[in-house]
């Protein structure tokens, strides 16, 4: 159906529910007659032909015009005329991302946010902040290869920056060596402005993907709380969030090593994951389907039989929610699927429940998950 249909149907819908919440007294059948006329122009199967959704080893796929489209069907069939200021308030109870702000903590000290380009202004000659406030570079400060990196005579000199993500936003950067690193969501990463001429090193907190330049001469080294990465030039992600009990490493192409801490090392090879244990003070590598741990670079969350315990401690990095489990069990409900983490969540969790015994309320900023009462 096209886009115009759509507008004309919403306004049509816009007008009689309008009509009726004037009009209390009106008869359901005049809103049924109105209901059955606007389904029959809508074409329902194609409209839902992008959204399907299946609990445990299924998959759901978003498509919020769809979803739109079926919400306020489902409204106008299982709603009826006395309803419709309640349904008004459960149409415009969107659960949207956080709205924050990417600040930059400069070595001096000073904290800018990142908002446009007007913020170069205020860095380094060569720092370049996109218009679309989501990547700033650090690559056209490199321009000059012979002044690229800094004498490791001087490195207590580097100069370091210090990027840092609310809650609700990814973020890029791209470093002065052309690599470039996705930050995710309450995340940090501290950076030099431009590298020694031994090594580049780099500090996160949280969850990063990187795209490492190739440099035989100058390892790529990625300190985090438990352990470092070093690398010449490949993908992979690293969360290492300081609140959860276990940090990670997966790799998507090249090689990696991983000195640990505790002593020894691990090389990993493309697909195999490095799990730490902090609890346990134990390491596992282990094959994995990278997709699962890198799709959040697209603003997806892919999961694949995950607890519903861990997908709300994800969402709960893009969203300003809390919630409330009425049984602790409803935490190991398992789905599979792809959520998109920029999009209205609740849509997204009412097609959860569609195809689950579990229900979500909400009251506020607050999530409620419990079973339906069947």
């Amino acid at each position: 159906m096209k886009e115009e249909q759509y507008i004309k149907a919403f306004s049509e819908i816009d007008k009689t529910v309008k009509k009726i919440i004037e009009n209390p007294d009106i008869e359901d059948s005049e809103y049924k007659i109105f209901r059955d006329k606007i389904i029959q122009e809508i074409d329902v199967e194609n409209a839902w032909s992008k959204f399907s959704l299946k609990k445990d080893r299924g998959y759901f796929i978003y498509s919020s015009v769809a979803a739109a489209v079926l919400l306020f069907l489902t409204l106008l069939i299982f709603i009826p005329s006395q309803n419709i200021k309640e349904s008004e308030t459960l149409i415009s109870s969107d659960i949207l991302p956080a709205e924050g702000t990417v600040t930059l903590r400069l070595s001096s000290g000073k904290v800018l946010e990142i908002n446009s380009s007007e913020t170069s202004e205020e860095l380094n000659e060569g720092v370049v902040v996109s218009t679309d406030g989501n990547e700033i570079s650090y690559e056209g400060v490199s321009q000059d290869k012979t002044n690229q990196y800094i004498d490791n005579d001087i490195s207590n000199k580097l100069e370091y920056n210090e990027l840092i993500t609310p809650k609700g936003r990814s973020y890029s950067i791209v470093l002065s060596d052309g690599s470039r690193i996705w930050l995710n969501a309450q995340s940090s990463i501290k950076y030099p402005v431009r590298f020694d001429k031994n090594e580049r090193k780099v500090e996160i907190s949280g969850e990063a993907f990187f795209d490492v330049k190739h440099d035989s001469l100058r390892p790529f080294i990625v300190e985090t709380l438990d352990y470092d990465v070093k690398v010449l030039g490949t993908k992979f992600n690293v969360k290492a969030y300081s609140d959860e009990e276990s940090s990670s490493t997966t790799l998507v192409s090249g090689s990696v090593i991983v000195p640990l801490k505790t002593g020894g090392e691990r090389r990993l090879s493309p697909g195999e994951q490095l799990n730490f244990s902090r609890t346990e003070k134990s390491v596992k590598v282990e094959e994995v389907d990278v997709e699962l741990y890198t799709s959040w670079v697209d603003n997806n969350l892919r999961i694949e039989q995950m607890p519903l315990g861990e997908i709300f401690k994800i969402l709960k990095r893009r969203y300003e929610i809390s919630v409330y489990f009425v049984e602790d069990k409803l935490m190991d409900e398992q789905f599979s699927g792809k959520i998109p983490l920029n999009d209205n969540l609740k849509i997204v969790l009412d097609q959860m429940s569609k195809v689950s015994n579990v229900e979500f309320e909400y009251q506020k900023n607050l999530v409620v998950v419990k079973y339906k009462n069947i």
